[in-house]
């Protein structure tokens, strides 16, 4: 019994990694190439059609570090492009999260940007990442 629990675990594990490796890579691609008003239009309908066929199976929290573990793997450090790749996958496990944008006034510059995801009113935020400075600009 023990070996099957580790064995489903292990194939969820490797499921998120691939899932959330292949949609890492064409969000990074498809950023590069086309609009951030399209990309964030067609983040959107992505998943919201992915949330009409998928439940939610796996943990929301493994899905989070494995997808953010990838991300770094793949030297992505723009916080948007990050979220707008895990609301896909995230969407492709069957969690309905939003990405929140939001602005700070920061002391060299005159305003700071950030995104970070939320779903059902809780915070998916790494060990040391910090909003509470931001003002809530606009979501996705």
């Amino acid at each position: 019994m023990k070996f099957l629990k580790r064995a489903r675990i292990f194939f969820s594990k490797v499921i998120i990694s691939i899932t959330s490796l292949v949609v890492i890579i064409l969000t990074s691609l498809f950023f590069h190439l086309l609009s951030l008003n399209f990309m964030t239009n067609k983040t959107k309908l992505i998943s919201s059609i992915l949330l009409k066929f998928s439940k939610e199976v796996f943990s929301l929290n493994i899905i989070f570090s494995l997808s953010r573990r990838i991300s770094k793997m793949m030297l992505i450090s723009s916080c948007l492009k990050i979220c707008l790749a895990q609301k896909i996958i995230f969407a492709f496990f069957g969690y309905n999260v939003k990405i929140i944008c939001g602005v700070r006034n920061s002391g060299d510059k005159p305003f700071e940007g950030h995104a970070w995801l939320v779903y059902k009113d809780k915070l998916l935020l790494e060990v040391n990442e910090k909003v509470d400075g931001y003002i809530h600009s606009f979501e996705i």
